[in-house]
């Protein structure tokens, strides 16, 4: 969840105004949760910006944990950082495009039915303007899902619609979009929440987005596009009255749940009369408002909201940071966690606020009975944080959860921060001043049903207040820990998840687990840290090592790692598996963009000095060479007039595998032709295809900005947009085998229509099929990614010579991805084994063989040039002209991020590969060393 309204708009501005400075290590934990494996996954942000890095500076940031606090090293396996994965998110990524700065943040964070991570906030795109000064800001929803293993879905938003990555949904309502909450439906449909900026009133407006599971918007979630001017978004002005003058300045969705028929309840503030109040609404499964909701729109004047308001005793800002639903005694209820702010004797103090409704939006008078708890109304719980020491703090909550092992007592858990003003006597100047500071720190708390607090926990206050340790705080400034999101694992631990400022002013990700009784977990969870109970993840941390390249038989000892263990033999060693060969990427022009003229400048990135091949329309059409940054471009000349599909391959000169791009679709027309119109098309699937998968996605071209009617067997399904690039998308699910025809028509023509006819068999024995290695592949690396297709949703086991090694689960779209490691050289026959859906019998796939040698290749090796890779990463580069390379000794120094080696289990090794340029600028591997740390 994001932060409350005092610390979204004060705190939250000076992290990124002061700590997202160039080159920092800052990230911070927004939203937490438990998988089905009871592993902890934790999503925020991580500021990667550095000198280097154009167009990207605040990324997407998932770590997931073990139940013991360590990092799961199988989730991104093979990354920098195994546990952590960063994404960044532009709509545009190059200096052609103007992006000045591209900053994408997660607010929440979920798992859907098969595991995989479903990650929701936004993306911030600050532009160039070329015609004049200065720059334009234009911010989208952002939606990313991974799977389990930490890699991006790419069947979700397959086609990489506005986002141009198959895995990420973009979706952009004004220019400033802020998503701050998301919710799984039973269908693994994504529904997010957040706001938007109206400029035709100046204010701020609640907005729901919701996602089909495939990524792409539900055309039947306010289909006609009500105020939002688009299907799939909802935008609503609670305190928008049209029958006063007054309109609503601030109207913001914090969080979004759902109840148990389904419908759509938010939480936040608004302000009324200038002053901010609670906020609730419920909208029906269709996005429309629920107007049995609060339907007389007491004090909201707008049936279907709630506006909470404190007595006439208070002055107050009171905004809702969570929302949820219990069932108490068969009758559903709506609880809502915030802050008020309060001013008494012109001192402001923050109280945590919960607050409970009834069904139809009237305060539970059940809560808090009698009205016997400040503020002495029956339904609202104010509570004041005391310090052991006996003083008064701010408290701020920022998320909830409901423990509901107990039937007859279900609990409220609440997490969010206490923040104390603190005086410090300073000598920075010439002479001493008193400054004031701010100290924070983790606050917990849990309330009974009734609404009075648990005295059990922590006891016997209610509360528990945790102090992060992160670092010595030797610069006499006050420790600043804030949490955001709470959740309860599988054994009912309580896991809070925010952020902690370490000793230079940068935020960590910071967790800590309390037992059920409130009290830190110091046995099970990170028992062996310097704060146990607690972990504190700084990404991209490194530290100072030694290692050589050498050519004798010396084993050099590395300064507080231990040994490298490397002989002679080893020398020369080709294995790509290790440095990472990377694979093509188109990043410009624009997909589907449509030219002027036959031409157009395609740029990319690739592996440095890799040889990129062209192709266009499945024709060779040129190659170009990488440079040492992996950067290239080529200007295309003669494309088709109508579409030119184009992709780049490139081959690894070491294991001899094809590694192919993105395909980029671009439209040329002569200067004659009217360049405005498109051709109404079906891309996929193939006509008189058979599909094994009842929930199909069909894609297509047609004008941009127009709509198309839609049919199946002839019954119309209604009308659809089309984007503003010409692209479209539909959604069919829950059909019945068979034959079945759907088409589409041009509505703003002359009835012009396309159509295709598909089988639909989801009972057919579908044998599974390797694709990925080839039959009799000859490769000199000790890993391999298997591939291939099967049965939707289905689960494989893969064989290795006649051995079940994993099994593999099939996705949603029929594909299946597997990286098995650790091959040692001879012949392996590889087999995947699948179930006939009827009667469970064994379907086998085709055999591939494949031989697998180390051979020693010698190699003319320029030393001027090295690259240094950690666990299959790339983390130095090294020039001989650099202080930390000496051609006498063969010595180097090595800069090795701590955080990327792995030490959490006394078997886990480290390979350290050396990486430099021959004669024929070819990138091999000249050394390989392991770093055995116990």
């Amino acid at each position: 969840m994001i932060y409350n309204l005092i610390s979204k708009f004060i705190v939250v501005f000076l992290v990124f105004g002061i700590n997202l400075s160039l080159n920092s290590n800052n990230c911070y934990i927004n939203s937490i949760t438990v998988d089905q494996n009871n592993k902890i996954v934790a999503g925020g942000f991580y500021n990667a910006a550095d000198s280097s890095n154009f167009g990207s500076n605040v990324n997407f940031a998932i770590a997931r944990y073990n139940a013991d606090g360590t990092l799961d090293m199988t989730f991104n396996p093979t990354g920098g950082q195994p546990g952590i994965v960063t994404t960044a998110i532009s709509v545009g990524t190059n200096q052609a495009n103007n992006i000045d700065q591209s900053n994408s943040i997660i607010n929440g964070i979920a798992i859907d039915s098969q595991n995989r991570i479903v990650a929701a906030g936004y993306l911030e795109q600050i532009e160039s303007l070329i015609t004049t000064t200065g720059s334009s800001t234009m911010n989208y929803f952002a939606v990313a899902r991974y799977n389990e293993d930490g890699s991006l879905d790419a069947t979700f938003n397959p086609t990489g619609l506005i986002s141009g990555v198959p895995g990420i949904a973009l979706t952009n309502i004004a220019s400033s979009d802020i998503a701050t909450s998301l919710v799984l439906d039973a269908n693994d449909n994504i529904i997010v929440a957040g706001y938007t900026y109206n400029t035709n009133n100046a204010s701020t407006e609640v907005a729901i987005v919701k996602y089909l599971e495939s990524g792409i918007l539900d055309s039947t979630f306010n289909p006609t596009g009500l105020n939002s001017g688009q299907a799939g978004v909802v935008v609503t002005n609670a305190t928008a009255n049209p029958n006063e003058t007054f309109s609503g300045l601030l109207n913001i969705a914090n969080s979004v749940t759902l109840d148990s028929h389904n419908r759509i309840l938010i939480g936040g503030y608004a302000d009324i009369n200038t002053e901010v109040e609670i906020l609730v609404i419920r909208y029906n499964s269709d996005g429309s408002i629920d107007t049995t909701f609060n339907p007389t729109g007491l004090n909201s004047g707008f049936p279907g909201a709630v506006i909470t308001t404190l007595s006439d005793d208070y002055s107050a800002y009171i905004t809702g940071s969570a929302i949820k639903t219990e069932t108490i005694d068969a009758v559903e209820k709506i609880i809502v966690v915030g802050t008020a702010s309060i001013r008494d004797n012109n001192v402001d103090t923050n109280d945590v606020i919960v607050v409970r409704y009834n069904d139809d939006g009237t305060l539970d008078s059940t809560f808090n009975p009698g009205g016997t708890i400040n503020p002495f109304t029956p339904g609202i719980v104010l509570t004041t944080i005391e310090t052991t020491a006996g003083l008064n703090v701010s408290g701020f909550a920022t998320d909830l959860v409901l423990d509901t092992s107990d039937s007859s007592n279900i609990k409220t858990v609440v997490s969010g921060y206490t923040l104390t003003t603190v005086s410090l006597l300073t000598a920075l100047e010439v002479q001493s001043a008193i400054i004031e500071t701010e100290a924070a720190a983790f606050l917990t708390l849990r309330y009974n049903q009734d609404g009075s607090l648990d005295l059990t926990f922590n006891a016997p206050t209610g509360y528990v207040i945790t102090n992060i340790e992160n670092g010595s705080n030797s610069s006499g400034f006050q420790s600043d820990a804030r949490a955001n999101s709470i959740v309860l694992d599988q054994d009912a631990n309580i896991v809070v998840g925010g952020g902690a400022l370490n000793d230079s002013f940068y935020n960590n990700f910071a967790i800590a687990r309390y037992n059920t009784d409130g009290v830190l977990d110091t046995t099970n969870f990170n028992p062996a840290g310097a704060q146990p109970g607690v972990v504190i993840t700084d990404i991209n941390n490194g530290i100072v090592a030694q290692a050589s390249i050498f050519q004798g038989s010396t084993v050099p000892e590395i300064p507080q790692l231990g040994r490298i263990d490397m002989t002679p033999d080893e020398i020369a060693q080709i294995s790509s598996s290790f440095i990472g060969f990377r694979s093509p990427v188109i990043l410009s022009p624009d997909p589907y963009a449509l030219l002027e003229t036959p031409e157009a400048v395609v740029e990319g990135t690739a592996h440095p000095k890799s040889i990129i091949n062209i192709v266009v329309n499945d024709d060779m059409h040129t190659n170009v060479t990488a440079d040492y940054l992996g950067n290239w471009s080529v200007r295309l000349n003669n494309l088709s007039q109508n579409r030119n599909a184009i992709y780049a391959f490139s081959i690894d000169p070491i294991s001899k595998l094809k590694f192919t791009s993105n395909i980029l679709y671009l439209y040329s027309a002569n200067q004659e032709q009217d360049i405005g119109r498109f051709e109404l098309e079906i891309i996929s699937p193939e006509n008189n295809s058979t599909l094994f998968n009842n929930n199909i996605l069909i894609t297509g071209r047609g004008q941009p900005d127009s709509s198309i009617a839609i049919f199946l067997d002839d019954r119309p399904l209604g009308t659809i947009e089309i984007s503003d690039r010409g692209v479209w998308e539909y959604n069919l699910s829950d059909l019945s085998d068979g034959n079945h025809n759907f088409r589409v028509n041009d509505s703003l023509d002359d009835g012009i229509s396309k159509n295709i006819n598909f089988v639909l068999d989801t009972s057919s024995a579908i044998a599974p099929e390797i694709i990925e290695p080839e039959n009799n592949l000859h490769a000199n690396q000790d890993s391999l990614i298997i591939s291939g297709i099967a049965r939707a949703n289905s689960t494989l086991t893969l064989k290795i010579n006649d051995k079940n090694i994993d099994n593999v689960i099939v996705n949603s779209r029929g594909k299946w991805q597997v990286k098995i490691s650790d091959f040692l050289p001879g012949v392996y026959k590889i087999q995947a084994i699948g179930k006939n859906k009827t009667n469970q019998t064994n379907i086998y796939s085709n055999i591939v063989n494949i031989t697998i040698s180390q051979e020693e290749n010698k190699r003319n090796i320029d030393k001027r040039h090295i690259e240094v890779f950690l666990n299959g990463q790339h983390i130095q580069n090294i020039k001989s002209n650099q202080e930390n390379i000496n051609e006498n000794s063969n010595s180097l120094s090595v800069n090795i991020p701590q955080d990327r080696i792995i030490k959490t289990k006394p078997e886990s090794t480290n390979e350290l590969h050396f990486l430099s340029h021959g004669n024929e600028d070819q990138s091999y591997v000249i050394g390989r060393k392991t770093l055995d740390l116990k």
